[in-house]
């Protein structure tokens, strides 16, 4: 970690704070965080922003594949649920959790791509579906 002293003062800017007469700043807790150098106090820390994960400090990290996060969560992503998947960074509500499409299962939740469940030979799946149905007598695929 870079520090900088200021001369002529005794402030201390360093990974994104800047504290008066302290020799150690102070990360923002979890699940906040700042994005601006020369904050003075905890105060200063916002709530994260949704489609974010805030570890704390002056940082924070898309929402990850599979998830959505929404603002001033807890911290924990939501899986998509059953039935969907979400295949981008970022997501901020549970719109981002995309039904799946017709020819694939998407059995689990969490899921980051429909392709890893193709329909099987024999079966067919239509939007939406966990489970393969069996073609009817008579038809095939």
């Amino acid at each position: 970690m870079h520090c900088l002293i200021l001369e002529y003062t005794i402030t201390k800017v360093c990974n994104g704070f800047e504290f008066l007469g302290t020799t150690s700043p102070q990360s923002c807790p979890p699940q906040s965080f700042i994005d601006k150098v020369g904050a003075m106090s905890i105060g200063e820390c916002g709530s994260c922003p949704g489609g974010r994960l805030c570890p704390g400090g002056p940082t924070s990290i898309p929402c990850y594949t599979g998830s959505y996060c929404l603002e001033g969560d807890p911290g924990n992503p939501y899986p998509c649920p059953v039935l969907t998947y979400n295949d981008q960074e970022g997501a901020n509500s549970s719109d981002w959790c995309l039904p799946c499409p017709g020819g694939y299962m998407c059995p689990i939740a969490n899921l980051t791509t429909y392709e890893l469940y193709p329909c099987p030979i024999g079966m067919y799946c239509p939007n939406a579906t966990n489970v393969a149905y069996e073609c009817p007598v008579g038809r095939y695929r």
